[in-house]
């Protein structure tokens, strides 16, 4: 008797905890479910689930490249699929599937998570690019967890790094350039303990510059403001 009664009781919770979950599933505030904090990134999009997550599916590509695929594009994605389409990189795939963004991107681990919303080792190009310090000279003694540091390389966007540019200026006295925006933050304003988004009025003011109509200040020029406020 005893033996039944605990066996209804379980059953009895676990119908009162399964409905719970599926209450709690099915309405609009999804946090419970969460694996981990969201990052700073992607928080405005935490409670979307089914925006980046297919039924039992995992995280879908294709989520990825609805927000991001014009950037890359723009950028000429410096590790694009088609560089890993060639069969002469299939080796390089073994050590590190460049073809999902979630191989260096997963979510909800803010314990490994870096700078844009990176999550392996800061000497990840060690993978593919061992054997960099042999060919190039130029690349003698750097550490691998400095290509992306050390103001040189970008994973997706090189169009920045001229090598010719370089050879003819590398050792020209660093020029005295003033932004007209201070640089962006990585963190957010909390309100009430919830995220928000920088917006257009916390833009710092620029000395020497008259002011563009910004709440709070910011530099002459409203389209770089506007620009920053949604980067």
């Amino acid at each position: 008797m005893r033996t039944r009664a605990i066996v209804l009781v379980w059953a009895a919770a676990t119908l009162v905890l399964a409905g719970y979950l599926a209450l709690e599933l099915t309405g609009e505030d999804r946090r419970l479910f969460l694996p981990g904090r969201t990052t700073d990134g992607h928080h405005q999009i935490e409670l979307a689930c089914d925006s980046c997550h297919s039924p039992f599916g995992g995280v879908r590509q294709q989520a990825c490249l609805d927000c991001h695929e014009e950037e890359l594009e723009a950028a000429e994605d410096s590790h694009g699929d088609r560089k890993f389409a060639d069969p002469r990189n299939a080796a390089d795939l073994e050590r590190l599937d460049a073809r999902r963004c979630v191989t260096c991107h997963t979510e909800h681990r803010l314990d490994i998570t870096g700078a844009m919303g990176l999550t392996l080792p800061a000497d990840f190009c060690l993978h593919c690019h061992a054997e960099v310090g042999e060919e190039r000279p130029s690349h003698q003694g750097f550490g691998f967890d400095t290509c992306a540091s050390g103001g040189c390389h970008k994973y997706h966007d090189n169009r920045s790094l001229y090598e010719d540019f370089l050879a003819r200026h590398g050792r020209d006295p660093v020029a005295a350039v003033r932004g007209l925006l201070p640089p962006r933050s990585g963190r957010v304003l909390r309100d009430g303990g919830e995220r928000t988004a920088l917006a257009a009025g916390e833009a710092e003011a620029t000395a020497g510059l008259p002011s563009a109509g910004v709440e709070g200040g910011a530099s002459a020029a409203p389209e770089l403001v506007a620009a920053w406020a949604a980067s």
